[in-house]
């Protein structure tokens, strides 16, 4: 591909004889010194109208193309006949260009209408241009104002996180029947119909301390964003469990859902499996199964929620899950301790629902307290990983 010659003589092209005309004659130097048997030793010296382009934005991408297109014929089409058709050069160099596609989609289609300059750099080969990466005096627009202040997150959080609770507890309300039973004083006592109630509970006892504990924590907005995010993933695979979606639930849940069935009534024993059952395959799909994934789209929609640039470190936020988070457990805990015996159907104390949790060796196959922060350290690093921090 050579360049047009009137373009770099200056001079009209009425087909002279190269013998004869020395405008001719100067073309045909510079055809030769550029042709790709011989190689092009320097980029050649373009019309200053080749240098930018100065035009006001136009409303479409496709209009914008065809600007710069007719622009780029002026500069470097080819006169060059292929099988008697003419090779437009500034179509391949033009359409679909990358750099322009860019520079549209971030800058000037926020410009429509406002005088811009647009920039080729030409990347040359033997005989003539090879690409052309365009660039645009334009600056981006200003970011949008945020919709939510960070000021105002904590207030925000918390009320996202309390419809979260409401949910909770109705979750848990779907597992229970007032079915005649009478307790020892006489007033009538709902019926367990289904397991998964235990680990439901449990739940809805984690998210109310958790909530009622956020004034302690460093970092409280992000924390209370965590707890919608988390219990979301609970909700979505029980709602595809109930509604026969079984493809959509996970090894992890399915096993807490197939095993969290209907109460053993026949002894204390086998009521109290059923409730250990429930309690320590529900934290093990949540945490194990879940809480990576929840930590990670934590993190990123609280940082584009309030628009937070630069954005905090991932593990600024740590502390609130594990070291700060202990009283939440211990508060939810004894909680449900002193709940178990109220909604069982034997006469037994809260001593009796100890060997569900356990520090260190769980007693009778309950839920090992270290075990399960250390499955929350491994979701926190797997998160961390997944950041790309």
């Amino acid at each position: 591909m050579h360049f047009h010659p009137r373009l770099l003589s200056g001079l009209p092209d009425r087909g002279d004889s190269p013998r004869t005309s020395p405008a001719a004659r100067l073309r045909h130097a510079f055809i030769a010194a550029t042709s790709p048997s011989l190689g092009l030793g320097s980029p050649p010296v373009l019309h200053p109208r080749c240098n930018g382009l100065k035009l006001k934005t136009p409303a479409s991408y496709a209009e914008l193309e065809a600007a710069v297109r007719n622009w780029i014929a002026t500069c470097v089409m080819s006169r060059t006949p292929m099988g008697g058709v003419p090779v437009h050069r500034e179509r391949e160099l033009v359409n679909g260009n990358a750099s322009l596609v860019d520079i549209w989609g971030r800058i000037l289609r926020y410009r429509s209408g406002q005088e811009v300059t647009i920039i080729p750099e030409y990347r040359w080969r033997s005989g003539g241009v090879e690409s052309i990466r365009f660039t645009t005096t334009a600056t981006p627009p200003p970011p949008p104002a945020c919709r939510y202040d960070i000021r105002n997150a904590y207030a925000i959080e918390r009320e996202a996180a309390r419809g979260t609770l409401a949910l909770s507890a109705d979750v848990a309300r779907r597992f229970i029947r007032t079915v005649g039973a009478v307790s020892a004083r006489g007033r009538f006592v709902p019926t367990v119909i289904d397991n998964k109630y235990w680990f439901a509970k449990l739940y809805e006892f984690i998210t109310f301390y958790e909530i009622g504990e956020a004034p302690r924590f460093r970092h409280p907005a992000f924390v209370l964003h965590f707890i919608t995010i988390f219990y979301d993933l609970y909700y979505r695979a029980l709602e595809n469990w109930n509604a026969g979606n079984r493809g959509a639930v996970s090894a992890l849940w399915t096993n807490h859902f197939t095993r969290a069935s209907r109460p053993d009534n026949s002894s204390i024993r086998g009521w109290m499996n059923g409730v250990q059952s429930s309690i320590v395959t529900g934290v093990t799909a949540h945490v194990q199964g879940d809480m990576a994934t929840a930590l990670e789209r934590t993190y990123r929609s609280f940082v584009a929620k309030y628009c937070l640039r630069p954005p905090p470190r991932f593990d600024d936020f740590h502390p609130d899950f594990f070291e700060g988070n202990r009283i939440v457990f211990d508060k939810a805990k004894g909680a449900f301790l002193l709940h178990l015996p109220q909604f069982g159907p034997f006469p037994v104390g809260p001593e009796v629902g100890q060997f569900l949790f356990a520090t260190g060796e769980p007693l009778a196959g309950g839920l090992d307290v270290g075990e399960v922060y250390r499955w929350r350290d491994a979701a926190w690093a797997e998160a961390r990983r997944r950041l790309g921090q």
